[in-house]
């Protein structure tokens, strides 16, 4: 199995740091003025200079619970300094919930875990991978948790496909500029997110929430009992939506009396499209446990049913052949699709292997662009009038192993936002001819072959 880790930078001192104060010098800052709540129920925000400020400040001005559910939390730089934030949390009384990946915080100094815990924090890790740890089991060392999850009082909510890493921060911030997104969610989405941490939270043997005690295991079943199968005639399996009305039931009569003023009456399903459904986000969540290939499978119905448009970014893309049938039946009836993959992969085994996939893409007239800055690990899609942006990758470990996220929505600014924000990534990188990528040498095309056909253990 490759491992998806990448070298831990060297740990820095603690610094005494708020959000919007002069010494934030070195953090990202351009987004400082944008600290208060978005009236659109989903906002998109760019990359670590835009992402990590509204993490910080929604931490700092906690008033009753923060939880965090992060693949990759390493203890460099900005790692330090969220840490710092969560443990002011809780010395102020703030529930602070914290699950990290096992994997992919794997070489994360230990002291950033234990200083958090003395403060009065709960930490805990999915499925250690050390042999020697309490909870390690050898069976569920592949399932990873690969979400990127920040929920905030039951009232603000984040996610996308950003870690906290150093690996984000601007080059002049001693950072490798990254290319990634995330959304800031409001409204009964929120609910949603805190559900699924709940869910996965009690799961792993974390506490009770103070309220709501039975929030993980009933809003499982009520989402599970309430989904409407969506099932594609490609995919054949059924489409798993976290939108439905048992959801906000179940979730706002578990969140506390300081947020009591949420709870108003849900007495329909909300629509998956149409009018209604664009002033609402959506959760989609995707695990190994009673909701697999969700994500996929939606991803497929959306991809199926277009019309007009379809743009995709992803920094691990490699899809299955349902995906790759989807987007050439799109491409030969006439709608615009674009695919933007990395150029340089933290994980080059896995470009490889999506190399191999190019020529019957391309064949197929999917149009495939590469990023040729920094590593691009964004995981977003616009199609005709839907966006998306989550953690799922077009790889089999999404599709098959890890926990994912994404959030989904028809509101028209924040598809509109998403869509400009592709466009404008797709002209600053380099398109892929049919021409001269079938002139590539034989070389290549072998070490595509080699590393398609281990795709499975990437």
């Amino acid at each position: 199995m490759i491992v998806r880790r990448r070298p831990s930078s060297a740990r820095y001192g603690h610094e005494k740091l708020r959000y919007g104060s002069r010494h934030m010098e070195d953090a990202p800052r351009e987004s400082a003025a944008r600290a208060k709540e978005p009236e659109a129920p989903i906002e998109l925000l760019r990359d670590g200079v835009e992402v990590y400020p509204r993490w910080l400040e929604a931490i700092d001005r906690a008033r009753s619970e923060v939880l965090l559910e992060m693949y990759w939390f390493d203890s460099d730089k900005i790692g330090t300094r969220f840490a710092d934030a969560l443990e002011r949390c809780a010395k102020r009384g703030v529930t602070v919930f914290v699950l990290y990946d096992g994997f992919g915080s794997f070489g994360v100094e230990p002291s950033q875990w234990e200083r958090l815990r003395r403060a009065g924090a709960v930490v805990i890790e999915f499925h250690p991978v050390t042999p020697w740890a309490e909870r390690f089991a050898l069976a569920k060392v592949q399932q990873r948790d690969h979400r990127k999850i920040l929920v905030i009082d039951a009232e603000r909510g984040f996610t996308g496909g950003i870690n906290i890493s150093d690996h984000n921060l601007p080059l002049d911030q001693g950072g490798e500029a990254w290319r990634d997104d995330a959304v800031a969610l409001r409204g009964e989405a929120v609910f949603e997110l805190r559900a699924l941490f709940f869910d996965t939270w009690l799961r792993v043997g974390g506490p009770q929430p103070k309220a709501g005690a039975a929030i993980g295991w009933r809003v499982k079943r009520a989402l599970t009992q309430a989904a409407k199968v969506e099932c594609d005639e490609t995919s054949r399996e059924p489409v798993f939506e976290a939108t439905l009305d048992a959801t906000v039931d179940v979730v706002r009569a578990a969140v506390s009396r300081r947020n009591r003023r949420t709870r108003r009456r849900a007495t329909t399903v909300p629509p998956t499209s149409g009018p209604a459904a664009r002033d609402r986000a959506r959760i989609i969540g995707h695990d190994s446990w009673g909701a697999t290939r969700t994500i996929r499978n939606l991803y497929v119905k959306k991809i199926s049913e277009a019309r007009r448009l379809i743009l995709v970014a992803n920094s691990y893309f490699a899809p299955d052949l349902p995906v790759r049938r989807a987007l050439i039946a799109a491409a030969q009836r006439g709608v615009e699709v674009r695919v933007l993959v990395p150029r340089k992969s933290d994980v080059p085994p896995v470009a490889w292997a999506g190399r191999a996939l190019y020529a019957g893409l391309l064949a197929g007239g999917v149009h495939i662009h590469e990023w040729t800055k920094s590593m691009l690990h964004s995981k977003t899609a616009v199609i005709d009038d839907w966006a998306t942006v989550g953690s799922y990758n077009f790889d089999y470990r999404s599709l098959r192993y890890n926990l994912e996220v994404t959030a989904a929505s028809e509101h028209p600014d924040f598809v509109r936002d998403v869509e400009r924000s592709i466009r404008t990534d797709i002209e600053a990188s380099e398109q892929i001819r049919r021409e001269s990528w079938s002139a590539r040498p034989l070389y290549q095309r072998l070490i595509e072959w080699f590393f398609y056909v281990f795709r499975k253990i990437l």
